[in-house]
């Protein structure tokens, strides 16, 4: 057993906070890659996962594209998905459009604390570098 690579512990925590940043937004808004990082999550066999992050990249299916899509039968005939996994994709897309991770609740003074620091994250993580290495 050799120790981890020096940077996994960072490497790992910076994949953490990406998919807090990309569950923290609205589906409508996921870019293509924050649909493969939820693909990813779904627990797909790795060949399966593989097939479906091809097609999502190639069929550019962002956010907004995989609102569309309003049952599994949609997803087979306009994306090419097996049948089985888009069923278990919309169930889990629509779990999360129905009550999206970090949304404020309304008397949770703790909710509004974690809204502004991802909203803060957002702004770090598109501000150009130039600005961030002073």
């Amino acid at each position: 057993n050799h120790p981890p690579a020096i940077g996994y512990k960072n490497a790992e925590s910076g994949l953490k906070v990406e998919k807090r940043l990309m569950m923290a937004k609205q589906v409508n808004d996921w870019t293509v890659e924050d649909v493969v990082m939820f693909v990813k999550q779904q627990g797909f066999g790795e060949d399966e996962t593989t097939e479906i992050v091809k097609i999502v990249r190639s069929s550019f299916i962002d956010g907004g594209l995989l609102m569309k899509f309003a049952t599994p039968e949609d997803m087979v005939k306009e994306a090419d998905i097996h049948k089985n996994a888009a069923r278990i994709i919309l169930e889990k897309r629509d779990k999360l459009h129905q009550n999206p991770v970090g949304q404020a609740t309304r008397y949770s003074p703790l909710s509004t604390t974690r809204s502004s620091f991802i909203n803060l994250a957002r702004m770090v993580h598109r501000a150009p570098a130039r600005l961030l290495h002073t």
